[in-house]
């Protein structure tokens, strides 16, 4: 008797699949049931769309529905309970975390927060203890070496030479600056020396209004009101080059006094101006100069350069000439070290002999004068010397003057009009 060999039964499920579909295709490598365009592997087609019909169904061999999809997308079979549900889905168990903080010990040597998590089995919102599947922790680092206290306000910490270049104990700022506990920096005083300046680094536009005072100056000497700023760096005094120029002498002639002319006189002689021996208030003898009413002398320490002015205004003179407007001028010339003396010699103009020397000599300067006619009453004849000469100690002069008519005498105003002013000028 021939022995049959037994059909596989997973073929004969296959089988039965496809022979009870009404048509099946394939396109493009994809097998579709109740589809000619499959657009999956397999793609499969319902007739409906309610639960009531069905797309796929699968059973066992005693019939058993194990698993049916239907139509409206609900499932049912005795497998589906195996999937987590009954031909509906539902929602699974919650998973909890716990975080509590962790002391020091041995499972963080700093200290740090202790994660526990699980499923809330039954679902009280509460990570229970017999819920705990899972534990693990998070640790504190072990502390960095951080920053040292100061010892004053306004120090500054600064890294290291090498590195890793920590920071080391906070140091208070020295030198040309500093630095204040509220980070306001300023210059030391003596800090701006001129080896720390560049050429031409500091322009106007670097300086603040009133921003280098004196204090901020490196210098050596006294900075003070007398002192300046040398250009080698040192307060130093001024060297006045000026003097303070000072009135030595001012006088009035008090007496009126006749001047002789040279041509009626025998012999004729020079007269000698006379002034006031007193000096006026707002004047002062300085040096040892001195003065007697018509010679100024220089003392031992009143050698200088003198500024010499004296007026002469003709007085009127009695008998014929008793018309104020015929006022006859007074000619007068400074005579120094009496070099001339009163007494003229043989007269070459404008050369003069003295008489006691027998050498020529010129005089150190005359008189400019001015004359008025008889319709200018108020102008009298005015005379004028405005010189400056050098005196050496000891030296003195007085003033010659002779009538500028050569026939009659003139005569000193004593209105206050004829003076004599000297001022030292250095």
């Amino acid at each position: 008797m021939k022995k049959q060999s037994k059909f596989p039964e997973k073929y004969f499920i296959a089988a039965a699949i496809v022979f009870t579909c009404h048509y099946m295709t394939a396109q493009s490598g994809n097998v579709g049931i109740n589809t000619t365009s499959p657009t999956s592997t397999l793609h499969v087609k319902s007739k409906g769309n309610t639960s009531s019909t069905q797309s796929f169904r699968l059973e066992n061999s005693d019939g058993t529905n194990l698993f049916t999809v239907n139509d409206d997308g609900t499932v049912s079979g005795s497998s589906v309970s195996n999937l987590g549900g009954s031909g509906s889905a539902t929602n699974g168990k919650n998973a909890l975390v716990k975080t509590t903080t962790e002391a020091a010990g041995s499972n963080c040597a700093g200290g740090g927060i202790k994660i526990e998590s699980g499923l809330d089995n039954n679902s009280n919102g509460t990570l229970d203890a017999s819920e705990i599947t899972a534990t693990r922790y998070v640790c504190n680092g072990s502390n960095g070496q951080g920053f040292s206290n100061g010892t004053a306000g306004g120090q500054v910490y600064l890294t290291g030479s090498a590195s890793p270049y920590a920071p080391q104990n906070p140091q208070t700022v020295t030198g040309d600056v500093t630095l204040t506990g509220n980070a306001i920096s300023s210059i030391a005083n003596n800090a701006v020396t001129t080896n720390k300046i560049n050429d031409l680094a500091v322009t106007t536009g670097k300086l603040a209004n009133a921003s280098v005072t004196t204090a901020k100056i490196s210098a050596t000497g006294t900075a003070s009101a007398t002192t300046y700023l040398r250009g080698d760096g040192s307060w130093s005094a001024p060297t006045s080059t000026a003097t303070t120029l000072n009135v030595e002498l001012f006088s009035k002639v008090a007496t009126s006094q006749t001047i002789n002319d040279l041509e009626n006189a025998s012999p004729p002689t020079f007269t000698t101006l006379n002034f006031s021996s007193s000096n006026d208030a707002n004047a002062s003898l300085t040096g040892g100069n001195a003065w007697n009413g018509n010679t100024f002398t220089v003392g031992t320490s009143g050698a200088g350069w003198y500024q010499v002015a004296v007026q002469m205004v003709a007085a009127g003179i009695s008998g014929s000439n008793t018309n104020a407007a015929n006022n006859i001028l007074v000619h007068m010339f400074l005579d120094k070290n009496n070099i001339f003396g009163n007494t003229p010699g043989n007269n070459t103009a404008p050369a003069y002999i003295n008489s006691t020397t027998n050498n020529t000599v010129f005089p150190y300067t005359w008189s400019n004068f001015i004359t008025a006619g008889s319709s200018n009453f108020w102008l009298k004849g005015l005379a004028q010397i405005n010189t400056i000469i050098y005196l050496n100690a000891g030296d003195f002069i007085n003033f010659k003057a002779c009538s500028e008519s050569n026939n009659a005498p003139a005569r000193t105003s004593t209105d206050g009009s004829s003076n004599i002013t000297i001022v030292k000028l250095k």
